[in-house]
């Protein structure tokens, strides 16, 4: 009857230390390599737009004009400056809160709405109500279309 082989003959190898550092460093690599695949896959449309649209209503609300007319569409901004859109939103002065509530997209548009808070002088009442703001893509990024 033969015997088994010993524990430490079944798992020996005759691989030299130089060959399992190389296998070693491909493993690692192919799994870094994977792992940053991760990072840079597109997030989703909605999701893009969600953050840039808030992104937007935040500078508002913080009575930063400059920075919520950056938002705006190249294409607007190539016929209308700074001054001109401050007095397209100059009732946003008002706002007291603004969230994004729900995002529609096709293709490269999509219709941003938001809940927003207000206090209605003329009328002296607080004010709840949703408000649609288109965003379009351009060249990659998604934008506040404000008509001409």
């Amino acid at each position: 009857m033969k015997s088994s082989p010993s524990p430490r003959r079944l798992h020996a190898t005759n691989v030299s230390p130089g060959a399992a550092m190389r296998g070693m460093f491909a493993l690692l690599t192919g799994l870094l390599l994977a792992g940053c695949a991760g990072l840079f896959t597109e997030k989703p449309a909605e999701e893009q737009v969600r953050e840039r649209a808030q992104a937007w209503a935040d500078a508002l609300l913080e009575d930063d004009l400059e920075k919520a007319y950056s938002y705006t569409s190249p294409n607007y901004r190539s016929f209308a400056g700074p001054g001109a859109y401050h007095a397209r939103v100059v009732g946003a002065g008002s706002w007291r809160s603004a969230e994004v509530s729900d995002i529609q997209c096709s293709d490269e548009v999509c219709d941003v709405t938001f809940m927003l808070e207000y206090y209605a002088r003329q009328v002296k009442v607080e004010v709840r109500r949703p408000r649609t703001y288109k965003w379009v893509k351009t060249d990659g990024q998604w934008w506040l279309y404000v008509a001409p």
